[in-house]
């Protein structure tokens, strides 16, 4: 039932078109000047929805991954979420650090 209600939201691309045209928002962003690991998400999660995994890829690389935990998390995949959730924390904790260097 929640992939159904997924795939109905994903379907709605008017939203994503419409956050794609927003400036910039973050808020660590603009008073750091570093880019934080969220940073670029929604243009790569519009891109991903239009079919254009290169761009996804410029924008965030990380939605990938993003998208992957998502899909579990429908599916009911794995038994131990907590792990999981501790293991992409990490990964954007490193992915921050490293896309400012």
């Amino acid at each position: 039932m929640r992939l159904i209600k997924f795939v109905e939201n994903l379907a709605s691309l008017d939203f994503l078109e419409l956050l794609d045209r927003l400036p910039d928002l973050c808020l660590f962003h603009r008073i750091t000047g570093l880019r934080c690991p969220g940073c670029g998400m929604t243009h790569a999660l519009v891109s991903l929805s239009r079919g254009d995994f290169q761009s996804a890829f410029y924008f965030n690389p990380f939605c990938y991954l993003l998208l992957l935990m998502l899909l579990c998390y429908l599916l009911k995949i794995g038994r131990k979420p907590k792990l999981l959730k501790l293991s992409i924390l990490g990964a954007l904790v490193i992915y921050g650090f490293s896309r400012n260097l």
